[in-house]
């Protein structure tokens, strides 16, 4: 089993630092994330897409917290995120995906994932924004109970 985390923070107020506000734009991997989800990449002129989809990857690997080992397909894959302002369910998946490909699966390709749990949580005010991923191959006795503990969750509501 291999787990993915990354987290973010509030952005600070615009109107007090705005120094502080670009910084955060720059360098926060959750905001970077948001600047590329689906509907971004497909509005956008495709130098753009492709840059924010870039600094998506580059925060990744600066960023990223991981545990475990690489896992065997085929692939069990549980994303959880807690995202602001309520994107769609789906909407964060492709580009989390991309980025942890290489890192999470033996074979470094997103195909051979063959099991899929997409889990959102609403966030409040005061929590950071975040994406947490568990990867574990099918062919592990594990697999079956942590299926089960992340339909528990969706079925709770959240963590």
């Amino acid at each position: 089993m291999m787990t993915f985390y990354i987290s973010g923070v509030r952005p600070p107020s615009r109107t007090k630092e705005k120094d502080e506000y670009a910084l955060w734009k720059k360098t926060d991997p959750i905001w970077l994330l948001r600047q590329c989800l689906g509907n971004k990449l497909r509005s956008q002129h495709w130098r753009a897409a492709h840059h924010a989809k870039k600094k998506w990857l580059s925060a990744v690997e600066t960023c990223a917290t991981t545990t475990g080992e690489p896992v065997e397909p085929p692939v069990l894959l549980v994303v959880r995120h807690g995202l602001t302002h309520c994107p769609d369910v789906d909407a964060p998946v492709k580009v989390v995906l991309d980025a942890i490909q290489d890192i999470m699966i033996t074979t470094h390709d997103d195909r051979d994932i063959s099991t899929l749990l997409v889990l959102k949580k609403d966030i409040g005010k005061k929590d950071n924004p975040y994406v947490y991923v568990e990867a574990v191959s099918m062919l592990d006795d594990d697999a079956l109970t942590r299926a089960h503990i992340a339909l528990n969750e969706a079925r709770e509501g959240g963590e």
